[in-house]
């Protein structure tokens, strides 16, 4: 096979090829058609007249900024006429209804029945195309490697065009099937964009379409990042500052090719919600390295033509040096192609969709290989230096702050453990104290039954002493010591329960909380004369699910609080009143006293850690902490307020 490439003027430029290099003596003939700056009907004009002289030619074409002939890029039409001995050629078009995987779909299932394939060529519009989506729905009906991209424009981001001699379209896909024993494929492609800059986090997509950046409107990280020239410019300026993501261990460029009215941006591939991203810049000394390491392996691959399909933001990046980017492959064989808006490659039965990427594609139908290439390294220190340095020092910039942000992470971590140790160890301290407090209540609980037990004992033993003891007394003084001691067996059973750690959820409600409450405390405020005021009735109560002894221990708190500051403040008519109130994400248990309420001068600390006045100055005690410390993990929460007489406190509890 060969390939002939002619820069397209005018139909005679067409006359004089078909003349010279008797393209007519060939019965396997594809034309790729790079057209630069053409209406509809210039291009249908095209392929009229490569019809109508090369009859048995297949033409597969796109709409391109800037084209490539040999080593040179060139702002206008060039027509690559590649002649095949034995391969033979079809072309598929396929219009697309707006979804551009179904599109991919539609054109994979005109050629899937075909044998011998060696590789598909395939060209879509560069505006409307979801190019990944695109890609994948042909790769899942096909092994076959693809090779090509998206259609391009003169950066105005109006229109582009895909066609063959069946059609044209400015929303679709078009595609070149060679097949045949004696076609040998080969390729690899040129990346070289470094990410820079902050890692991101995108925290709002669809498919190709970014709404946010860090919860922010993806225009605003343009902004930020890039200033507002860049974001004022979009789609035409980020080209040069694409979004670099990982994906299957493949860095991927993702460029602007649409801004929305709602500000959001479409990008040529997809962009996952969770994706981590950097902005990327192109390194130009690492795309040469790589480009002279790619040369030597060419030395390995039978090549008899050569297809270059390059991303539009290289041409920007070398400013005119673009020859730099794609020589010398000249040297081996013929070069052709063009600047994409997205390019196709596929590589071990897998395929890539790319952005800002130079892609190759070497074809032969012999296996003679070259064996040299003459090529002098460029010196690109003149290119280099000051962005180098640039870039360098923003490296080093980024790669200490991360270093500092894990520092500090680590320091906080430590910091958090420690905190939460003492939190514990507090909580311990607090429910021992708790217990000591609780234990002084079943003494004040304890003393009338154990009083009555021993005056039964007292009135028995001196009826036995005289003689008057009779069976039926017996029994009724036995009976009532019974009632008595199953009394403080029940007792004991409350304020076990009470302390047991329970971290399942249960059914539960006010009135069940308020008994077992009550059942602890209600002899203590008995005998101190306190009245414990409850306001709701069975009827008003909903059941809910909850921690129960949780929620009680932060009850049982509040109230012994307030009974210590009715009875360190001589409140003669001392009284607790319970309510509760509700809204749509909380029950609120509100408990009010006339205790004095709290001292201005500590009021703001009480639910502090480690704070407590109880004993020096009648504050509210170390539970106060520990009960807000409980409700924040119930993801519930405690305020307060001082009312009229006193302290009001509302547990919120979530529903």
């Amino acid at each position: 096979m060969k390939t002939i490439n002619i820069k397209y003027h005018n139909i005679s430029d067409l006359l004089k090829t078909i003349k010279d290099n008797d393209i007519l003596s060939y019965s396997n003939i594809l034309v790729q058609v790079f057209i630069v700056n053409s209406s509809y009907n210039d291009i249908e004009l095209l392929i009229n007249n490569i019809s109508t002289y090369i009859p048995q030619a297949k033409i597969l074409g796109t709409s391109s900024s800037t084209t490539i002939i040999n080593s040179e890029a060139y702002e206008n039409t060039i027509l690559s006429i590649s002649l095949f001995n034995t391969t033979q050629i079809e072309t598929f078009i396929e219009y697309s209804e707006g979804d551009s995987y179904q599109l991919g779909l539609n054109l994979a299932n005109q050629f899937k029945d075909f044998d011998n394939s060696k590789v598909l060529i395939s060209f879509a519009d560069g505006l409307n195309t979801n190019g990944e989506d695109f890609l994948n729905a042909l790769n899942s009906l096909n092994t076959i490697p693809i090779f090509g991209g998206l259609a391009s424009d003169t950066d105005k981001f109006n229109d582009t065009f895909v066609f063959t001699k069946d059609g044209i379209t400015c929303n679709g896909a078009v595609s070149a099937l060679l097949y045949g024993d004696d076609l040998i494929v080969n390729s690899f492609y040129n990346f070289g964009w470094e990410a820079i800059g902050k890692e991101l986090v995108v925290t709002k997509s669809i498919k190709n379409r970014v709404y946010e950046i860090d919860n922010m409107p993806v225009l605003k990280v343009y902004n930020k990042y890039l200033g507002s020239r860049i974001e004022n410019l979009l789609p035409k300026t980020a080209v040069e500052f694409p979004l670099i993501l990982k994906k299957d261990g493949v860095s991927l460029g993702r460029a602007v090719i649409k801004k929305h009215s709602d500000n959001s941006l479409s990008f040529a591939g997809n962009i996952e919600e969770g994706s981590i991203v950097q902005f990327g810049y192109g390194d130009i000394e690492k795309i040469i390295k790589i480009k002279y390491d790619n040369i030597h392996r060419v030395l390995d691959y039978p090549v008899e033509s050569i297809f270059i399909y390059s991303c539009m933001a290289r041409l920007k990046l070398f400013e005119g040096n673009i020859t730099k980017d794609i020589e010398p492959y000249n040297q081996i064989s013929s070069v052709s192609g063009f600047f994409t808006f997205g390019e196709f490659f596929s590589n071990l039965d897998k395929s890539f969709f790319f952005n800002e990427t130079k892609t190759l594609l070497f074809l032969s139908e012999k296996s003679r290989k070259y064996t040299k290439i003459d090529f002098q390294k460029i010196d690109i220190n003149d290119m280099v230096n000051t962005m180098d340095a640039l870039v360098h020092l923003n490296i080093q910039t980024v790669k200490e702050l991360k270093e500092l942000n894990r520092t500090l992470e680590q320091k906080v971590e430590d910091t958090v453990r420690e905190l939460r140790l003492k939190d514990n160890m507090l909580l311990q301290q607090s429910k021992m104290a708790q217990m000591g407090e609780l234990l002084e209540m079943i003494s004040h609980q304890w003393k009338q039954p154990l009083t009555a037990i021993a005056t039964n004992n007292a009135n028995l033993l001196l009826r036995s002493q005289l003689e008057t003891l009779n069976k039926d007394y017996l029994e009724e003084r036995l009976n009532e010591a019974n009632e008595y001691i199953g009394y403080l067996s029940d007792t004991i059973n409350d304020f076990k329960d009470f302390f047991q750690t329970n971290k399942v959820k249960t059914k539960i409600n006010f009135n069940i909380i308020m008994k077992n409450v009550k059942k602890i405390i209600y002899q203590n405020l008995l005998y101190n004369s306190i009245e414990l005021k409850i306001n709701f009735i069975e009827e008003d109560i909903i059941d809910f699910y909850s921690y129960a002894n949780e929620i009680q221990q932060v009850v049982l708190n509040i109230i012994t609080n307030a009974q210590d500051a009715i009875i360190k403040n001589n409140i003669k008519k001392g009284f607790i009143e319970v309510d509760i109130l509700s809204d749509e994400e909380y029950f609120i248990l509100t408990i009010e006293d006339n205790g004095g309420g709290i001292d201005s001068s500590i009021k703001d600390k009480i639910l502090s850690s480690y704070f407590t006045t109880k004993k020096n100055n009648g504050g509210r005690g170390l539970g106060l902490y520990i009960s807000n410390m409980i409700m924040q993990r119930l993801n519930g929460k405690l305020e307060y307020y001082n009312a009229s007489n006193g302290a009001k406190f509302l547990i919120y509890i979530p529903r």
